[in-house]
């Protein structure tokens, strides 16, 4: 039941006109059979923990990369890193250890076109709500999942956007502190920081694994 339901929201996405800025995957070469890139590495449907990242890159980087990530991308490194911090082995995108783990995006649309590189360049609330609305919702709804782990400010937004009543409207640097936050249907959520470029100068790696080695005993007891 849940793969019927998972195949198409699938389906849904591939025929979805994203906003302007961002481009659906089925236009482009490389399109999976799965809701984003991203899934590939982690796509357990049974998923105890659902991550949540901001967005999978820029049309420069699927294209580049036939539609897959790159094990040398040092964010992968570093989440590979994190995870360890849990108990958890999930290997790097071409060489994933599968575990109850599933990976998806705030924003399921690909960011720019073939003329501009926009891997680091800013996204707006309005695509997040594109795929809250249509997609994230509908896919916590399938995978029900105990944990929810946010990489990152854009996927918390995204949270607060969902779960307005359990979720304060306090930054991430605040709320990393007050982690787990209980959500509705027994959903506890985890707000970390991403752990490319722009969140490792926010906080730095360091912290970040300490952030992941605190949350183990509930996430992985």
């Amino acid at each position: 039941m849940k793969k019927e339901l998972y195949n198409d929201l699938v389906e849904k996405r591939k025929r979805h006109i994203f906003p302007e800025g961002l481009s659906n995957p089925v236009n482009l070469n490389y399109d999976c059979s799965e809701i984003g890139a991203w899934t590939q590495w982690q796509g357990n449907l049974d998923a105890k923990i659902l991550v949540i990242g901001q967005d999978w890159g820029d049309v420069n980087y699927f294209n580049d990369n036939k539609g897959k990530d790159r094990d040398d991308n040092p964010t992968n490194k570093n989440l590979k890193n994190l995870f360890c911090q849990l108990g958890f082995d999930i290997g790097l995108p071409n060489n994933p250890v599968k575990q109850p783990i599933f990976f998806t995006n705030a924003i399921l649309g690909i960011k720019g076109d073939s003329q501009k590189k926009q891997m680091s360049g800013s996204v707006k609330t309005s695509w997040i709500k594109d795929s809250n609305d249509h997609f994230t919702k509908e896919l916590i709804s399938i995978i029900q999942p105990k944990i929810i782990i946010t990489l990152g400010a854009m996927p918390l937004y995204a949270m607060k956007l969902l779960y307005s009543k359990s979720i304060s409207s306090e930054k991430l640097g605040i709320l990393i502190d007050k982690n787990p936050i209980q959500l509705e249907k027994g959903i506890q959520l985890f707000a970390f920081y991403h752990c490319g470029g722009l969140g490792l100068a926010n906080r730095k790696l360091e912290n970040q694994l300490k952030d992941w080695q605190k949350a183990k005993s509930i996430i992985n007891p």
